[in-house]
């Protein structure tokens, strides 16, 4: 048997992303799950149950078979009814910890929460206990964590002899849409204590990159990490006894070719549940990333 899979939250991370021509497929918690061959069935729910009628129309063929796709539309009442390996969580950060209550009920083996985990910490530990309680896997969706150019941040930190001296931040949004990724990101490289993050919440554009300075070296993720640059200390070709930064490698440039994110983060939660292991990004990581962030939302105001 496959997997059975419930998306709750139709909206834009939850599956309507999907209609936007620019972005890579898949971009979204519908999306995804449809591109996991262990996925039997999927199930989708909105308060507004138009909404799932009008996005069961336009996911009819499965991309991987080009057959008839297995998805059911539900009202909530029903949806905690019905019992799923997985659920994704793609409502309002407000609600996350109501809609993983109700989960309870009949609790699934993995729930998927978008970011942030929740919008205080009192709900997000909550969270985090309920379904440590019920024994199931809690992941939240910092989608960086299966994103390749970020990874390679981490396979350099672990590769290099010296630990990072400082990292500089920049995001454009608010804290806990955007910033919360941040907070993330320093979680996972344990750079937080040398780390000073900017947000720009005036900017009109996005903007998300990440500088980190070593003794010797430099490593900064630029264009919305789409590209990483590793710069090393070497003789000047300019001064005498001085050394400059210079490229040591080809620059690792994120391609539409490569798997997207979020197609990867499916494919990897349903391995979890196959091999009972834990997600890249617990609800505990998760936690700590909004703790993280309300602590910098607190030093700006």
């Amino acid at each position: 048997m496959g997997l059975t899979v419930g998306v709750i939250g139709l909206g834009r991370i939850g599956a309507q992303w999907e209609l936007d021509k620019l972005r890579q497929k898949p971009s979204t918690h519908l999306g995804g799950w449809i591109r996991v061959p262990e996925v039997e069935k999927i199930t989708i729910c909105d308060v507004d149950l138009n909404r799932g009628f009008d996005v069961a129309k336009q996911f009819v063929t499965n991309p991987l078979s080009g057959e008839p796709l297995n998805l059911e539309n539900l009202p909530p009442n029903v949806m905690y009814e019905r019992e799923f390996d997985i659920v994704s969580v793609a409502t309002p950060a407000k609600t996350h910890k109501d809609v993983v209550a109700n989960l309870m009920v009949n609790p699934p083996k993995l729930i998927f929460v978008e970011k942030p985990i929740a919008t205080n910490l009192e709900d997000a530990k909550w969270m985090v206990d309920a379904c440590a309680e019920h024994k199931v896997k809690l992941c939240v969706n910092h989608t960086r964590r299966w994103h390749p150019i970020w990874q390679r941040v981490v396979e350099t930190l672990k590769a290099g002899q010296a630990r990072p001296t400082m990292a500089v931040g920049h995001f454009s949004g608010d804290m806990l849409n955007t910033g919360i990724h941040m907070a993330d990101l320093l979680n996972w490289y344990g750079i937080g204590s040398v780390a000073e993050v900017f947000g720009h919440r005036d900017a009109e554009y996005l903007l998300f990159e990440l500088d980190i300075f070593f003794p010797r070296e430099r490593l900064t993720v630029r264009d919305n990490g789409f590209r990483a640059d590793y710069y090393m200390a070497e003789a000047s070709d300019h001064y005498e006894g001085i050394t400059e930064l210079k490229p040591v490698e080809e620059p690792k440039i994120y391609t539409p070719d490569l798997p997207s994110p979020m197609e990867v983060a499916c494919h990897d939660l349903a391995h979890n549940v196959y091999d009972d292991t834990q997600p890249a990004c617990t609800g505990e990581m998760g936690l700590a990333a909004l703790q993280r962030a309300l602590e910098w939302e607190r030093k700006a105001t």
